[in-house]
C-alpha cells in the first residue's frame, strides 16, 4: 500500500518496474485488473503484451483524423506518462500548480514526435475519459510550446464520436474562452517547478495535419533502424 495525494489509475506504474519476465504470458502471471492492451495468449503461443504506441495502428484516414490514446482524463492534476518499456502507464508527478487538464490527454500510436516520445494530442469532449481508451479524433489546430527550449507539439483534436464536438474542423470554431484556457493551462502548469514555457498561437488544421504526416514517418523510419533501450 502507498499514499499520495490523488487517486491514480488501475494500470500505473508509481516509481516501480516490472520484472521484465511478466511481460511474457506464461500461464503464471495474474492480472487483478483487465487492461485493454493485455492481449490473453497461451503459453505455447508466447505472446507478449501489446504495446499502445507500437501495436496500435493510427487509423486509415490519416492524417485527418486518427486513433487517440488518453494518458490522462480531463480534470485531472496527475501527470500519467506511457511507460515505453512495458506499454503500461507511469506516475510522473503530481502537477505542483493548483491546475488541472483541460482536455483529455494523450498520444497518436506509431508517431514519433521531435522530443522523441509519441506525438501529444488534447481531445475535447464533453465527459473525462479514462485512461488508455481509444478515441476516434480529427485534428483541428495545433499549439506549439517551447519546454526548455525545446519546440513541443500539442495537436488539438475533437471526439468523432461525441456530437456536441464531431462537427467542429477548425480550433477557431471553438469559443474563444476555450482556447484562452487550453493555452493558458501550458503557460501556468510549471510555474511553481520553477519553469516557464512558451506557448504559440493555435495553428489551424492545415498546420496540425503536416506535423502529423512528419510524425508518422519519423516513427516509420526509427521503427525500421530500432528504437533501442529506455531510460527513465
Amino acid at each position: 500500500m502507498f499514499y499520495c495525494t490523488e487517486p491514480l489509475a488501475r494500470i500505473d506504474i508509481a516509481h516501480y518496474k516490472l520484472n521484465k519476465n511478466r511481460m511474457l504470458l506464461h500461464g503464471q502471471v495474474k492480472f487483478d485488473t483487465i487492461h485493454p492492451f493485455i492481449v490473453y495468449r497461451s503459453k505455447d503461443q508466447g505472446k507478449f503484451m501489446t504495446h499502445p504506441w507500437h501495436d496500435v495502428t493510427p487509423g486509415e484516414n490519416l492524417p485527418t483524423e486518427f486513433q487517440s490514446i488518453v494518458e490522462i482524463p480531463m480534470g485531472s492534476s496527475v501527470k500519467y506518462e506511457l511507460d515505453k518499456e512495458t506499454g503500461l502507464l507511469r506516475l510522473d508527478r503530481m502537477l505542483y500548480s493548483a491546475v488541472y487538464y483541460p482536455a483529455n490527454y494523450g498520444f497518436i500510436p506509431q508517431t514519433l514526435a521531435e522530443d522523441d516520445d509519441p506525438m501529444d494530442v488534447l481531445v475535447l469532449c464533453k465527459e473525462p475519459l479514462a485512461p488508455m481508451t481509444l478515441v476516434n479524433s480529427r485534428a483541428i489546430g495545433m499549439m506549439t510550446m517551447i519546454d526548455s527550449g525545446q519546440p513541443d507539439h500539442k495537436i488539438l483534436a475533437v471526439a468523432v464520436d461525441d456530437p456536441e464536438y464531431n462537427h467542429i474542423t477548425e480550433a477557431d470554431q471553438l469559443p474563444p474562452h476555450r482556447l484562452n484556457q487550453l493555452r493558458r493551462f501550458f503557460q501556468d502548469y510549471k510555474l511553481l517547478e520553477g519553469k516557464s514555457v512558451e506557448v504559440d498561437e493555435m495553428q489551424p488544421a492545415k498546420t496540425s495535419v503536416k506535423i502529423i504526416e512528419q510524425s508518422l514517418e519519423a516513427y516509420s523510419s526509427r521503427r525500421r533502424k530500432g528504437f533501442g533501450a529506455y531510460h527513465h
